[in-house]
């Protein structure tokens, strides 16, 4: 645009010299030498000579008409060339007038697209801007997400690492408790023997305390009859053998009294320590109560340990899933501006391939073909083919034409989106 404007000023300054100089060449091809006025120019000495009146007046008549046709003709050529000089100054003035217009209008135009290009560029440059605050939010939504998948990376890793140390303990206690059952069960079977033991000595007891009372009767009775045989004896002192049989008899039984009684003590005894054993049991029995009640409470404390680790290894994996479909989410965002980019891409290029190109001659409108493009990282055209023929070969070769005098071509706005070789549809707009 720019361009055409300047055209448009040089050939409206090429028209004003034009007439100037035109003006200029009527001007200088009048004559405005003046005539010589009658009696100038150099005297000739003449000679003195008779003349006839008649003759004179003639000559004189016919001077003074020639001085008339002379000054008329004078006067003619003067008003033709001002004329001619008012008429080049109204067209020089005409000129300068559409000059001024067309220079004001240039200007007005000028004006228009320098203030239609700053929009663009106002817009372009808000467009970027907003696409790099989007960028920057993406960066560091990406940066955040990554924060956050090391972060429940580091937090799987403690997870796996608590969640072996609960299985582990798991484990420990799952050992402990089979093996405080198997203690359980064997201080019940203990506890049951030793109930048994218990009643057994009860029953030892019941009766040796029936035997005590029997031997003690039985004492009791042996001294009633040996003091009867006291008596006897002093009774029957006659008789020393029969006295000295139940003597030996008594004794005996004495004996065997003392013996019962022995007896009897010591199975007394034997059941204080049976009862001080299962007083001991008791007490054992209520220790390992005590400590299979703490080894169940250290079971519970573990199961929920458990039951905490699972429950944050559930949550942990329902943040990777979440994760994951952010991720997702992020990659379809990232693609379709990618393809958006792509597409720009492609149209300016396009653009710019669709401003050199010129249709040839008789080539019908509707005609599209692919074109194959090679190209430098600074734009610059390597090769060029069509991909996918229009039919039209004048018009396949006005493509390829039109690729080489758009070179260098326009460079992607995200350096990301170049690539060395693209292939784009070639559809003008009819």
């Amino acid at each position: 645009m720019p361009l055409m404007l300047w055209e448009r000023l040089f050939s409206g300054f090429l028209s004003v010299a034009v007439h100037v100089v035109f003006i200029g060449l009527l001007v200088v091809s009048f004559e405005f030498t003046d005539s010589p006025l009658p009696g100038s120019g150099t005297v000739q000495p003449i000679e003195a000579v008779v003349l006839d009146e008649a003759a004179l007046e003639e000559e004189i008549t016919r001077l003074r008409k020639r001085e008339t046709t002379e000054d008329r003709r004078q006067a003619e050529r003067s008003k033709a060339a001002e004329e001619r000089l008012a008429l080049a100054r109204k067209l020089t003035k005409l000129e300068e007038e559409k000059l001024a217009t067309m220079q004001r209008l240039a200007e007005q135009r000028q004006q228009r697209e320098d203030e239609a290009a700053r929009r663009v560029r106002d817009a372009e440059s808000e467009r970027l801007e907003r696409l790099k605050r989007q960028q920057q939010a993406e960066a560091e939504r990406l940066s955040a997400v990554q924060r956050a998948k090391e972060a429940t990376k580091a937090e799987k890793v403690t997870l796996e690492k608590e969640r072996l140390a609960a299985q582990a303990q798991r484990d420990r206690l799952e050992q402990e408790k089979r093996a405080l059952e198997q203690e359980t069960k064997a201080i019940e079977a203990e506890r049951v023997r030793i109930a048994n033991e218990a009643r057994a000595a009860e029953q030892r007891r019941a009766q040796s305390e029936e035997e005590r009372k029997r031997i003690e009767q039985l004492v009791r009775q042996a001294q009633s009859a040996r003091e009867d045989e006291e008596r006897k004896q002093r009774e029957i002192v006659a008789n020393r053998e029969v006295a000295e049989a139940k003597k030996r008899a008594a004794e005996q039984e004495r004996r065997q009294v003392e013996r019962l009684a022995a007896l009897a003590a010591k199975q007394r005894r034997d059941e204080e320590a049976a009862a001080n054993r299962a007083k001991e049991k008791r007490r054992q029995e209520e220790a390992a109560a005590k400590r299979a009640e703490e080894k169940r409470r250290n079971a519970e404390a573990a199961r929920k340990a458990a039951e905490r680790a699972r429950a944050r290894e559930e949550e942990a994996i329902a943040l990777r899933r979440q994760m994951a479909a952010e991720e997702e989410q992020l990659q379809a965002r990232r693609q379709l501006l990618l393809a958006k980019g792509k597409r720009e891409y492609a149209t300016r290029i396009r653009a710019a391939v669709e401003r050199r190109w010129v249709r040839p001659a008789g080539s019908p409108p509707g005609l599209r073909c692919k074109v194959f493009v090679e190209q430098t990282k600074t734009g610059d055209v390597v090769s060029v083919r069509i991909q996918q023929s229009s039919g039209d070969v004048a018009f396949d070769r006005s493509v390829e034409h039109a690729v080489l005098g758009a070179s260098p071509l326009p460079r992607p706005k995200d350096p990301a989106l170049f690539e060395r070789q693209i292939l784009f549809d070639f559809k003008p707009s009819d």
